[in-house]
């Protein structure tokens, strides 16, 4: 009033000065709520308490003005629907949301102070991950916290608790130094002393924790007739901070918060207060707590004892790692050594090293092949012992063996690492695998220390002087040219693999467009369908040179070349591979060995014996195991990753390379064979036609790409197979509701539509909403359908559920695919020996019912829906935004609200 020219200070109070002139204020709320409804809340709250104000002045309880009835109908509605609440109430959340997404890949904690109402939280909660949050709603009302308790139950583990922020945290049952994101919003200046408040939430928060708070910056009218009329808006008793108001402008409150030992402090919207919108009353606060612990070391095991290993062992114990170095050696000699180590305790992982110090020198393919040996048994005996020891990560770190960009020099050789890496993230995402890439020389010991402390959703990471990389699968945009490719009718084509299946279906693809000569090698005969084929393509005017022999023996592949006399060699086609599948747990050298002499030895043959020809092409086949990993096909996928880094070797050098991981082909090659075509649709993995895979061949071959993976994928049933694996920062920009669907050049041959398996999605729900006495049936119902998918055994009715699963035909493979099953759609970790250990549907039902009943009981919470968040490219920073970078974020969300 005394704003406003109506009343005036004197040193007894005030002097009227004039009369408010008469309104029918009822009527102009009427009026205004109808011209604009979305404005409603505010306007009856502040009809509401400025009508009841005199009578709050002469002593009635505000609380019953606030809150009629005991109702929080109203309020709840204020915060949740005006305006000027859904924006800021949208830009915390936002905050939150990119916050957690950076601190992913490991359980992050977060505590609500003053949760009140709960509009922040119901905003917040459907937008979290499924799993690995912890959320604890506090509030120092009873009302508010019981409330909220019964309001979120359905997120499971999601907890309510009374706290009074003023007072010590532990007294109230709160775990100091725990929580990693504290939300405060609007509730911060209704403290009596700010500074001792701030030091009560610094003292809860891990180091790197961050404070994101809402705080009106300017007095607010609003405010003032409403909950100003409480005895909590002037309860501020901090008058050398607040000498008259309860509201700090962002100056003061960038002070405060770093006179409480929090840095990283920024503030926004940036909107000068002059411009008097709704925008410049409040501001979103970020504030660090400082990672002090960021020294304390971390102990991990390195294996690896060359120079190479040891240097880089020498620089992280500087940067404070406690390191304990175990030698390479054979498979179950690590496997034991390094379970030994997980016996101890306080591991904090296994960092692979061996790769580090592989020399290949002038190696054929075989011997190339050899030389990988104790850089396989090292990384298979570690991930049997953290599978069988689960708590450590494990970290596989290789030298310039991935390209950060097309024309990047890379060196192929200990390539195949970064496959055991992808494999693992599929297979056992309990081991939290890390993949990284040093650059060639020197690198930055402090930036490879803070990859490994850092455990969070990037799990494969390029360190290179300028700073470090991260991958991303991305839609591939390859235009098709005006004129259609032809080969020369006048030169010689050699393909590998050329007698039977895929390579024999390209070849003859190829002399349609021209080539005028094929050399087609294999290591069998070709059977009678191949020899018709042969001929016909020999009738039609096409030479075709049959050569038998092993492509991984370097001079099989030279005498191979040698038998197109004086015609020149234009083109190479590498498309000879086989399989040797095993879970991880079950693989070992011999097995990797058998399916790298054909990729890896093969494809190295081929590149030396052909490096001083003027080639047109240079195409490898590899497959999309490689490029995303594959249950069961980790050596497949190692072998398939030297062809992608070979490709890069190439093109760096100026010879031609192009390396395409496939999907499954519908009428050729390995996935035609048995039920695999059926267990990739399931897995929503959709088969090539053989005519799209041509034109996609085709175009990928005119263009200039390195590599490319052609995958027709039903991401949203994709991403339900592998629960842990799923939520890598890998797949964020493929994800469901993410700005592209499909990763290559190729679309869904099939129309199959993106939805959960009916029988597993709502296995959780069923069993949340399941009676006690039915909880058991509810569980073994699911399991047997699930087991009968995985089998092919109908509906499960035939299962008998004391029966071992073994015994009706379970292999590991089908374990490692039943247990991914179990786990997404129960959405819970489940060991890698859970087959093993629970080998029926029987034993299966008792062991999860015992975990669902622990889990009861945890704090974690889990939401029932994720939003796509953003993401990197293969050029982009590493994704770790500072406070700085996720308001700068929200400042570009805001202009478009």
């Amino acid at each position: 009033l005394a704003e406003d020219g109506i009343l005036a200070a004197d040193d007894d109070g005030f002097v009227v000065l004039a009369t408010p002139p008469d309104a029918d204020v009822e009527k102009q709320a009427a009026d205004l709520v109808a011209s604009a409804p979305g404005i409603r809340a505010e306007t009856m709250m502040t009809l509401r308490c400025g009508l009841q104000l005199p009578s709050v002045l002469r002593g009635a309880d505000p609380l019953e003005v606030l809150f009629p009835g005991g109702s929080t109908d109203e309020m709840t509605a204020l915060y949740s629907e005006a305006p000027s609440f859904k924006v800021f109430n949208t830009l915390v959340r936002d905050a939150v949301l990119d916050l957690v997404r950076v601190r992913s890949g490991r359980p992050v904690r977060i505590l609500e102070v003053g949760g009140g109402t709960g509009s922040v939280t119901a905003g917040l909660l459907p937008h979290l991950p499924a799993n690995g949050v912890h959320y604890l709603f506090t509030d120092v009302s009873p009302l508010f916290t019981s409330r909220a308790g019964e309001r979120f139950k359905s997120y499971t583990g999601f907890t309510a608790l009374p706290y009074d922020v003023t007072r010590d945290a532990a007294a109230q049952g709160i775990e100091p130094g725990s929580y990693d994101i504290v939300i405060a919003a609007n509730v911060l200046h209704a403290t009596p002393d700010l500074k001792q408040t701030l030091s009560n939430l610094h003292s809860v928060m891990a180091p790197g924790g961050v404070l994101v708070a809402l705080e009106g910056v300017r007095p607010q009218r609003f405010g003032d007739l409403t909950v100003g009329m409480t005895d909590g808006w002037w309860s501020f008793s901090d008058r050398e901070l607040r000498p008259d108001y309860a509201l700090l402008d962002v100056d003061r409150w960038m002070q405060v918060l770093s006179d409480a030992a929090f840095d990283r402090t920024v503030a926004f919207p940036d909107v000068p207060a002059a411009d008097g919108g709704v925008l410049a009353q409040q501001r979103v606060i970020l504030a660090r707590k400082p990672v002090e612990s960021i020294t304390t070391a971390s102990r991990w095991v390195a294996l690896g004892d060359g120079a190479a290993a040891t240097d880089v062992v020498t620089r992280l114990r500087e940067q404070g790692l406690d390191i304990t170095t175990l030698p390479v050696a054979d498979l179950d000699t690590v496997r034991a050594a390094v379970a030994a180590q997980c016996e101890r305790g306080g591991l904090d992982g296994v960092l692979h090293l061996a790769a580090l110090d592989v020399e290949p020198g002038d190696a054929t393919g075989t011997a190339l092949v050899d030389l990988l040996q104790p850089v396989f048994e090292t990384a298979l005996g570690a991930v049997r012992a953290l599978a069988e020891n689960p708590g450590p990560r494990l970290a596989l770190v290789t030298r310039a063996s991935e390209a950060e960009a097309p024309g990047v020099g890379v060196d192929p050789v200990t390539a195949p690492l970064w496959g055991i890496g992808r494999n693992a993230a599929i297979e056992h995402p309990e081991l939290r695998c890390l993949t990284i890439d040093l650059p060639d020389g020197p690198f930055d010991a402090a930036a490879l220390a803070a990859a490994l402390r850092l455990d969070n959703r990037e799990d494969q990471v390029l360190l290179r002087v300028d700073g470090a990389r991260v991958p991303r699968i991305r839609a591939l945009d390859v235009a098709q040219t005006s004129a259609p490719l032809t080969f020369a009718s006048d030169g010689a084509y050699l393909i590998t693999g050329g007698l039977r299946g895929l390579g024999l279906r390209v070849a003859s693809w190829m002399a349609e467009k021209g080539a005028g000569t094929l050399v087609l090698s294999g290591r069998r005969e070709p059977d009678d369908a191949a020899r018709q084929e042969i001929a016909r393509l020999q009738a039609a005017g096409t030479t075709v040179h049959v050569v038998q022999g092993d492509v991984a023996d370097a001079a099989t592949v030279r005498a191979t070349l040698d038998v197109v006399g004086d015609t020149p060699v234009r083109g190479v086609i590498h498309s000879a591979g086989t399989t040797d599948d095993a879970s991880m747990l079950s693989m070992d050298w011999s097995r990797v060995r058998n399916v790298m002499q054909a990729k890896v030895a093969g494809a190295w043959n081929l590149h030396v014996a052909t490096r001083h020809l003027p080639l047109d092409h240079f195409v490898l086949f590899s497959s999309g195991a490689a490029f995303t990993g594959s249950p069961g096909q980790a050596n497949h996928a190692a072998a398939n990753s030297f062809l992608a880094a070979l490709a890069h070797h190439r093109r760096a050098l100026g010879q031609p390379a192009l390396t395409i991981d496939w999907g499954p082909w519908s009428e050729t090659g390995a996935a035609t064979r048995g039920d695999v075509l059926e267990r990739a649709k399931s897995a929503g993995l959709h088969p090539i036609d053989t005519a799209g895979g041509l034109r996609e061949l085709e175009r990928l071959m005119s263009s200039n790409v390195a590599r490319a993976a052609v995958l027709p994928v039903d991401w949203a049933r994709y991403l339900e197979q592998i629960p842990g694996g799923a939520d890598r920062a890998w797949f964020d920009e493929v994800r469901p509701g993410a700005a592209t669907t499909s990763v290559a050049t190729t679309t869904p041959q099939e129309s199959e539509a993106a939805t959960a398996l009916p029988e597993e999605a709502p296995l959780a729900a069923r069993i949340r909403a399941a009676t006690s006495g039915r909880r058991s049936e509810v569980i073994m119902d699911g399991v047997r359908a699930i087991a009968a998918r995985v089998l092919g055994a109908g509906n499960g009715d035939a299962i008998d559920p004391a029966a071992p699963l073994t015994e009706l035909g379970l292999d590991s493979l089908m374990a490692v695919e039943m247990r991914n099953r179990l786990a997404a759609a129960l959405g819970m970790t489940l060991p890698s020996t859970l087959l093993f250990n629970y080998p029926s549907v029987e034993a299966l039902t008792a062991y999860i019912g015992g975990s669902l009943d622990d889990a009861d009981t945890d704090t974690a919470a889990t939401a029932t829906a994720s939003e796509p968040l953003p993401a990197g490219v293969i050029t982009a920073e590493l994704d770790t935004l500072t406070e700085d970078e996720v308001a700068n974020l929200l400042e570009e969300k805001l202009r478009h609200v």
